[in-house]
């Protein structure tokens, strides 16, 4: 638990934006993604994108930001929580990660991200929490009414497990999504 507490006051600072200063957006993704682990290579389309735990992914699903007043800068965060419960096994992931967005222009426009996070992955009371940090590109095009906009947008991400012979997970993504703009 204690790797997860800087988390706190970095999301509060990241999002402590004024509200009138900002456009708040929610979204879900949908996602193609091709995970590398010990040299084997897994393919996951997901709609919308979440953690998969077969595979041993760490994706997240749900997208909340904040754009400034230029729609330049946002930050935002995806998220995702699962619990399956069944024939006396019960198994949780809880993934989140905060992101800086830049785009290139003020309506429709390319933009680069960065960011970093964490994925929990646990059964029957036992528990890993894996670091995770990307880079990606993307384009959004803002709707001609500005009440929302759609993003494609390409990511690599690495994931980290805890402990010295953990293998690290490389996770080359597509995303397509909606954005509804709030204010």
């Amino acid at each position: 638990m204690s790797r997860m507490r800087w988390w706190v006051p970095a999301a509060a600072l990241c999002l402590a934006l004024p509200s009138h200063a900002a456009t708040w957006s929610i979204g879900p993704s949908m996602g193609f993604d091709l995970y590398t682990l010990r040299g084997q290579s897994y393919i996951i389309v997901t709609a919308p994108s979440g953690t998969d735990v077969l595979f041993g992914g760490y994706r997240p699903g749900l997208r909340l930001g904040a754009w400034d007043q230029n729609l330049r800068h946002q930050v935002f965060s995806d998220f995702d929580v699962m619990t399956y419960s069944g024939s006396g096994l019960t198994l949780h992931a809880l993934t989140a990660t905060i992101n800086y967005a830049y785009a290139f222009g003020e309506g429709s426009a390319p933009y680069v991200t960065a960011g970093l996070g964490f994925a929990n992955l646990g059964a029957d009371g036992n528990s890993d929490t894996a670091t995770m940090y990307g880079l990606g590109v993307g384009g959004r095009h803002l709707l001609s009414h500005r009440g929302g906009s759609i993003r494609v947008e390409a990511r690599f991400d690495r994931a980290n497990p805890p402990g010295a012979f953990a293998e690290p997970v490389n996770i080359l993504g597509m995303r397509v999504g909606f954005d509804l703009h709030l204010n």
